[in-house]
This record gives structure tokens, sequence and C-alpha cells, in this order.
């Protein structure tokens, strides 16, 4: 069973969403970007790459993954291993992976003292 929290930490780290797989303590950081632009897209990806988890993964509208899938910033992405997760939809939103993240070994809970302060 997988637990998904919202977290900022004292050390002014924050991400959107977390997700912690209990049993094998595997952290998923999600950074959720509604009115993401190619050229704003950069500033998400630094946040990203800053983030100590095992994956990482960037939400982005349909609309703005079809504007960087052939750009260097797609090429970026790629270079650091991050996941995209499209969303389309107003009232009901749908969600589709359409770019697995990297998995990075290590243990990464340290890093995050709120979800270690909840266990």
């Amino acid at each position: 069973m997988s637990e998904v929290k919202c977290i900022s930490d004292a050390s002014s780290i924050q991400a959107d969403v977390i997700s912690l797989k209990s049993k094998s303590n595997t952290l998923h950081v999600y950074e959720i970007k509604t009115n993401a632009t190619p050229k704003t897209i950069n500033a998400a990806l630094w946040q990203l790459k800053g983030f100590y988890s095992n994956y990482k993964t960037l939400v982005i509208s349909k609309e703005t993954y079809y504007q960087i899938r052939n750009s260097s910033v797609f090429e970026t992405i790629t270079k650091y291993g991050i996941g995209i997760i499209t969303f389309t939809g107003g009232d009901k939103l749908t969600f589709k992976r359409v770019k697995r993240a990297n998995y990075r070994e290590g243990t990464y809970l340290e890093h995050w003292p709120s979800i270690l302060a909840e266990r």
C-alpha cells in the first residue's frame, strides 16, 4: 500500500506530491505544472533535479507535452531520467504516463523529515 502526501519540509525543499511505497521506502516526487510553457518548464526541471527521491516525474498538460517533445527541453528530461505524465480535460481530468521515470538507487527518507515524523 502506498501513501500519497503533499510535503513541505523545514529544509525549504518543497514538492507538489510525494508518494511513499511503505514496504520498500521508495519515494516518488511529482512536480505539477498546470500552466507550463516550453519557456517556463526549465525551472520545474531544475527543481525536480534537486529532490532526493527514487523517481522524479513532471506532470504537464498534453498540449505542453506536444510542444516540448521534439525540443532540447525533452532532451534534458531524458538526460536526467525524469518521467512525464500528461493531463487533459476540464471538469474531468484524464492522466497518461508518456515517459517512465528512471529508478535511482538509494534511501532518501532522511531528506524528508516530515515523512519520517508521520511514520
